[in-house]
């Protein structure tokens, strides 16, 4: 999947409010396993009506990755682009979205956030 393609997919996910991961490679993306973010800072966006098209184009551009998620902030409704690694089991994904300084991760067979923080342990973010 060509650049342009990766953008304008996650700008119309983005656009009817929905949460998802594309596949760079316009393969499926996968049914288990989990998402990690933080691969590279987050392009975040105030609102849908706020999101520059462009800009989102030259983030994909810039950052190679197989996998590239969005996800709205329900606290705040900001608009969240991520590259994001695909890691099989929870014991990693754990690990890296911890090394990574994430808050939680994706379980995609769950559809459900797992946080990251380890019991009585404060997040920064």
């Amino acid at each position: 999947m060509i650049t342009y393609n990766v953008a304008s997919t996650l700008y119309a996910l983005a656009s009817r409010r929905k949460d998802g991961t594309v596949d760079a490679e316009g393969g499926p993306v996968p049914t288990d396993g989990f998402y990690v973010g933080g691969v590279v800072k987050s392009l975040v966006f105030d609102s849908v009506s706020s999101i520059d098209v462009g800009e989102l184009g030259w983030f994909v551009g810039l950052n190679s990755a197989r996998h590239y998620g969005v996800w709205a902030d329900q606290r705040d409704g900001q608009i969240y682009f991520d590259v994001v690694d695909h890691v099989e089991t929870l014991a990693d994904a754990l690990y890296l979205g911890r090394e990574r300084g994430e808050i939680a991760i994706w379980d995609i067979a769950a559809s459900e956030e797992v946080l990251c923080a380890l019991e009585g342990e404060e997040q920064d973010n």
